[in-house]
C-alpha cells in the first residue's frame, strides 16, 4: 500500500511528539486546537493504525510515531535553512522583536551594545520588556528572552551567550560600621526573598551566619542603585558597565555563576530577526 503522508502529517506528528499536548502542539505548528486534532485523526487513519495513546495528561507516542517524527524533524530543519537562506536574499533585514530581559541585563548588557546592533540592522526595531516570566514567550507574548540561567527550559531553545561571574563589590563612600574589616561588620545588600533560586541570594544562604546587617530589595536594579549610594556591600554580576566606578571585595571569595542565553520558542527556529540579534550579541562579546 502506497505511504500517503504529506511532509506537512510528518511536521504534525512532530510536534505532537515534542508537545504531548493539542494545546501546546498548535502553538508549536500556529493552528488551532480543533485544526490539530482533525489533523491527528486524519493522519492515524492513512497510516492505517493509532500512533498515539491517549490520556488524561495528554498524548503519547508509540514507537512508529516516534520515528516518523524523526522524518518531520528533518523537514522542520531543512524549511528553517531554506527561510534562512531566503532572508539572506535581501540588502537589509526588516520587521520589529519583541525582547524580554531582566531590569539588570537591559541597562547593563543590551543598551551598553545596543548601538552597534542599531547601525548594522537600522530597519529593525525593538520593543522591550522587563517582565520576569518565562511563560509569555511559550505564550508567543514575546519573540527572544534574554536570560541569566545556568538551567534554561528544555522546552526553548536557544543561543549560549556568555558564562556570568559575579563579585563582592562597594561604593567608593561606604566605610563599615566602627571600622571593621570583617565581612560580620559589613552592611550586605541583597535580593529579596522573591528571587529566592538567585545565584547571589544562595551565596548569601551559606555565608549570612553571623552579618551585622542585611537590606534585602525585590529588584536587581534598585540593589544596584543602593550599592551606588554607598549603603553597604553586595554580590553583583561581574559586567563591566555594572561594575565601573565600584570598589571590589577582593577579600571575599565568591565562586557561584550563571549564564546568558538568548532563549526563543521552537517555532521560531530559523527566524532571521532573532538569528540576527543572537549572533550579534554573541560576536560582540567575544
Amino acid at each position: 500500500m502506497p505511504m500517503k503522508l504529506t511532509g506537512d502529517d510528518l511536521l504534525v506528528i512532530l510536534a505532537l511528539c515534542r508537545e504531548r499536548t493539542l494545546d501546546r502542539a498548535g502553538r508549536f505548528l500556529d493552528r488551532d486546537v480543533s485544526s490539530v486534532f482533525r489533523a491527528i485523526k486524519r493522519i492515524e487513519a492513512k497510516a492505517g493504525a493509532p500512533l498515539f495513546s491517549r490520556s488524561k495528561t495528554g498524548f503519547h507516542p508509540f514507537p512508529a510515531a516516534e520515528e516518523l517524527a524523526e522524518q518531520g524533524r528533518e523537514i522542520s530543519e531543512a524549511l528553517s535553512q531554506a527561510e534562512a537562506i531566503c532572508s539572506g536574499l535581501d540588502d537589509q533585514l526588516t520587521g520589529r522583536q519583541r525582547i524580554t530581559t531582566t531590569d539588570l541585563l537591559l541597562e547593563y548588557f543590551i543598551l551598553p551594545n545596543l548601538a552597534g546592533f542599531r547601525r548594522e540592522f537600522p530597519n529593525v526595531d525593538i520593543d522591550f520588556s522587563t517582565s520576569n516570566q518565562f511563560a509569555k514567550l511559550w505564550e508567543r507574548g514575546f519573540d527572544l528572552a534574554v536570560r541569566p540561567s545556568a538551567n534554561p527550559p528544555e522546552q526553548l531553545m536557544g543561543q549560549f551567550l556568555r558564562r556570568l561571574e559575579y563579585a563582592a563589590v562597594r561604593g567608593h563612600g561606604y566605610t563599615p560600621p566602627q571600622g571593621g574589616d570583617k565581612s560580620s561588620s559589613f552592611d550586605w545588600l541583597v535580593p529579596g526573598s522573591g528571587l529566592a533560586q538567585h545565584p547571589v541570594r544562595k551565596w548569601f544562604a551559606r555565608n549570612a551566619a553571623e552579618w551585622a546587617s542585611v537590606t534585602s530589595f525585590d529588584s536587581m536594579s534598585l540593589m544596584i542603585q543602593a550599592v551606588r549610594a554607598d549603603l553597604g556591600v553586595s554580590l553583583v554580576p561581574d559586567l563591566p558597565a555594572l561594575t565601573d566606578g565600584l570598589v571590589r571585595m577582593d577579600g571575599l571569595e565568591v565562586s557561584e555563576f550563571s549564564e546568558i542565553w538568548c532563549l526563543y520558542h521552537p517555532s521560531n527556529r530559523g527566524n532571521p530577526l532573532i538569528q540576527a540579534f543572537s549572533k550579534f550579541m554573541k560576536r560582540t562579546l567575544n
